[in-house]
């Protein structure tokens, strides 16, 4: 019996009892979280409900992100202290008008053969912007495709949230900002910065004519993008206005989304630049501290978050400014010849002006880089074929199976 009691005391001695995890102290949690993203209260009640909101949605990170095989993963933050309530209704973008606005457009057309390398507008990726306590994701989303096509030039987001016929802050369509820029232009971001949504309560701000009078682009209206193919076909040339359900994106912090239940129903408006095996990638209008430095990525071919079904881009983007030093491009085409050395073609254009029908030369302020951008078989007045950035004086291929080309600004 000894032997058998020294046996089980010492069997006892040698199991470790785990200690059960300590339960965070989302008091703390808070406070740090509330310090990183500048916030503050106007009542005592309006903390504690914006705490309560940030232990459901602490809560909610955790255990998302513990799941097995998790393609995406969450975490805090800017809107960690709204209920999932709240965060829908900050989604103004209006798809019942949009559905309306896109069955009267002309359709984009792609072949089911067309054969789209992998592609992402890096050579015009702009910075991230921040659209505020302020529902006009749809400004954001459509001067995204505008500039996109533009290649340089950054426009205001103000222009149209304060000035179109949309209604602001309270919500619009990408669709009809194309429409209000075709017929009124738009204004630089730094003629008319942004200041509609920072406020605490969002709010629109009045138009102010005299800043809005100042346009540097303009477009030709829009063609509509309907289902994940023809998304995939004209993302391949530019970046094409989307709309999406943002539900799953309010703690969104990187990956994947795969997840089929992040659809319901269209509320926010944000830009396609791109397409890798599998996915989308998709350009926000949160600040550059949300989601992949204000990115997100969404399974293709699956219809996730309502990818494909409301898409627009605007055609004919021409830029309004004659560049300050420069007047002219003047180019010299080699044919497939990388060395560009037997010259078969040279031009010169005046720079933003459709040359013969078909083509925009545009220099940039510095003269050292040259946007070409190539419109299909319906001229400048059509959509765009191809848009290119060279470094003035380089050897440089316009692109893949065409000819080489030095082009210089003068």
């Amino acid at each position: 019996m000894l032997a058998l009691g020294l046996a089980i005391f010492s069997y006892s001695a040698s199991v470790v009892v785990e200690e059960a995890p300590k339960a965070k102290d989302h008091i703390v949690l808070f406070a740090s979280w509330k310090t990183a993203h500048n916030k503050t209260y106007e009542s005592d009640e309006a903390s504690t409900k914006a705490f309560s909101a940030f232990v459901v949605n602490d809560k909610k990170i955790d255990a998302h992100n513990q799941r097995l095989s998790v393609s995406w993963w969450m975490g805090h933050n800017e809107f960690s202290d709204l209920s999932a309530e709240e965060f829908k209704a900050l989604q103004r973008y209006n798809a019942a008008q949009s559905d309306i606005e896109l069955n009267v457009l002309e359709e984009h057309v792609f072949s089911k053969n067309e054969v789209l390398p992998e592609v992402s507008h890096e050579k015009c990726r702009l910075n991230v912007k921040n659209q505020k306590k302020c529902g006009s994701c749809w400004a954001f989303s459509a001067v995204g495709a505008l500039e996109g096509q533009l290649c340089g030039q950054q426009l205001s987001e103000e222009d149209l949230t304060a000035c179109s016929t949309s209604d602001g802050c309270d919500g619009g369509s990408f669709v009809s900002a194309f429409a209000w820029v075709h017929k009124h232009g738009i204004a630089s971001e730094s003629s008319y910065p942004y200041t509609s949504g920072h406020t605490p309560v969002s709010s629109t701000d009045s138009c102010q004519s005299s800043k809005e009078s100042k346009t540097i682009a303009s477009d030709g209206g829009s063609v509509s993008v309907r289902g994940e193919s023809a998304l995939k076909s004209a993302v391949s040339k530019r970046p094409v206005s989307i709309a999406v359900d943002a539900t799953c994106l309010q703690s969104y912090r990187g990956g994947i989304i795969k997840d089929t239940s992040c659809y319901k129903s269209l509320d926010h408006a944000v830009l396609a630049v791109g397409y890798g095996s599998g996915y989308w990638q998709v350009k926000n209008s949160w600040g550059a501290t949300w989601g992949e430095s204000g990115y997100f990525r969404v399974e293709s071919g699956k219809g996730i978050l309502g990818v494909g079904k409301q898409g627009a881009y605007p055609t004919s983007v021409r830029s309004q400014l004659a560049s300050p030093s420069y007047s002219k491009v003047s180019a010299d085409f080699y044919g497939s010849d990388q060395t560009c050395s037997d010259k078969n073609g040279h031009l010169d254009s005046p720079t933003g002006i459709c040359f013969r029908g078909f083509q925009h030369y545009v220099c940039s302020p510095d003269g050292k880089t040259i946007t070409i951008t190539t419109y299909n078989d319906k001229g400048c007045e059509g959509g765009v074929k191809n848009t290119e950035v060279h470094n003035a004086g380089a050897c440089e291929q316009n692109k893949p199976g065409t000819d080489y080309v030095v082009a210089t600004c003068k």
